[in-house]
């Protein structure tokens, strides 16, 4: 009640009339923004399903969708907070700055230092970087009721999955997720794995394949039994022509994509197929050549080595440290045992590595001294007195120190014990001209090399040398 207002009936009358104006003069507004048949059709799914991936080819009005989901979501729900992520804080900038803020009007607050939206109800929009794996740990007390994910398959499905667990609401709102991506990437794999065409093994017995646009939920799998299920997913594609606001804007769009040289590339991002990029140009292994050679269990070890390719810091910036497990067994063969792999300081690294080894019983850690020299000698020391360290130095580019191991696994000679996405996304789509390093594949390579004596000289690399000439000799 107001200063002097000392009837209570005329000042709720005076509420009741400010509030019925409010309400008014929102009916008679515009609306902030008009789905497009497609992204009316997401919208709805959204309101059904925990994690919904909106996803396909360029230009779908992805992106869009997001930024106008959130917005209303952030008026219809009071106090909300919603937090839309991606890789960069620039590419968050200039996909959805400018659109955000004429979506969420003048009477949104944006702190631009903070980049924020707080609307007149209380709700805020936040943007989310992460930049670097691990930044997802700055998130640990956050809750938050809506994550809206732009280009999930920039980001590790360990960054993905650690931030659902920030996605909990205090106001009793039914907290959910919607991811975008194109079907290309660093991440593609576990996104087309997550959402798009799941492994048998990750269903119900008896379970059918999801379809697009329907929900699903994948089991909970204990001691070999299903106990539960995981909460509800979808996947709804999206292809250029579901824009129409682009094609007319912009005619000639459909086709730059279709005259993309690379056909893959062309299919995934004007037919939004996410079969096209199953290999990547460039990169020493597929994923079906890894597959191919899985396995649930391995023979007896007769060696075990952990392998490190360090990183200095956990500091914003910092490569990811590699620390891989794995042992040659009877059969001559290699088995990968563990990925330990993690971005954080070397006291921590090191502390994984001294746990693997004794876990194992490993032989010894096998380390890049390149970054660091004597110091990953002294803090492997230090977290495990004892374990027996081998200093190795990178002399050789990483495709050539990798291409001889690649060729153990065409051979037949390494197999995964389970699986290891993030391992396996690196060893999938690294090239030399990616642009960042691949500190678990590093790991990994120095591991089987030490294993089967890869060194100058070996008769292994002479006999892969051999192998893969001829190889060549049948393609050409």
């Amino acid at each position: 009640m107001l200063a002097g207002d000392t009837d209570p009936i005329a000042h709720a009358l005076r509420m009741w009339q400010a509030e019925a104006a409010r309400r008014e003069a929102e009916q008679d507004a515009p609306p902030r923004w008009t789905p497009y048949p497609k992204q009316e059709q997401a919208r709805d799914l959204a309101g059904q399903v925990s994690e919904l991936l909106y996803g396909g080819a360029a230009g779908g009005g992805k992106s869009m969708f997001l930024r106008g989901y959130g917005v209303d979501f952030a008026v219809d729900h009071p106090a909300a907070h919603i937090g839309l992520v991606r890789r960069t804080l620039p590419m968050l900038k200039q996909t959805h700055g400018l659109h955000l803020s004429d979506l969420a009007g003048p009477d949104a607050i944006h702190n631009k230092a903070e980049s924020t939206w707080t609307f007149p109800n209380g709700s805020v929009i936040r943007f989310i970087s992460l930049t670097n794996p691990g930044d997802e740990q700055n998130y640990k007390s956050v809750e938050f009721d809506l994550l809206l994910f732009d280009e999930v398959t920039e980001l590790t499905a360990t960054q993905y999955t650690f931030m659902l667990t920030r996605r909990r609401s205090a106001r009793g709102y039914r907290a959910h997720s919607i991811a975008t991506a194109n079907p290309e990437g660093r991440g593609f794999r576990w996104v087309k794995q997550r959402w798009v065409k799941p492994r048998r093994e990750d269903l119900s017995p008896g379970q059918d394949l999801p379809r697009p646009c329907e929900a699903w939920s994948p089991p909970i799998i204990e001691d070999g039994q299903v106990v539960d299920h995981q909460p509800t997913r979808a996947f709804i594609p999206a292809t250029v022509f579901d824009n129409p606001g682009l094609i007319e804007a912009n005619p000639e769009y459909v086709r730059t994509l279709r005259s993309l040289p690379d056909s893959r590339l062309r299919k995934a991002l004007l037919d939004g197929d996410w079969d096209a990029m199953d290999h990547v140009p460039g990169a020493l292994w597929g994923q079906d050549l890894i597959d191919e050679h899985r396995v649930t269990a391995h023979p007896d070890l007769i060696r075990v080595v952990i392998a490190v390719d360090p990183s200095g810091s956990g500091a914003d910036g910092a490569d990811e440290a590699g620390v891989v497990a794995v042992g040659r067994a009877v059969n001559g063969h290699c088995y990968v045992l563990k990925d330990l792999s993690c971005v954080t300081d070397p006291d921590v690294w090191a502390a994984r590595t001294g746990a693997a080894y004794d876990l194992l019983n490993a032989d010894c850690a096998v380390a890049e001294k390149n970054f660091g020299g004597e110091m990953v000698r002294s803090v492997l020391k230090h977290a495990r007195p004892g374990m027996p360290i081998k200093l190795v130095t990178a002399s050789r580019g990483k495709a050539i120190r990798a291409e001889p191991v690649a060729w153990l696994y065409r051979d037949g000679r390494v197999h995964h014990v389970g699986r290891y996405v993030e391992l396996e996304d690196e060893q999938c789509t690294w090239t030399q001209d990616s642009g960042w390093s691949p500190g678990r594949m590093d790991a990994l390579v120095w591991a089987v090399s030490d294993l089967m004596d890869l060194g100058q000289g070996s008769a292994w690399l002479d006999y892969l040398r051999q192998r893969k000439d001829e190889q060549d000799d049948q393609a050409g």
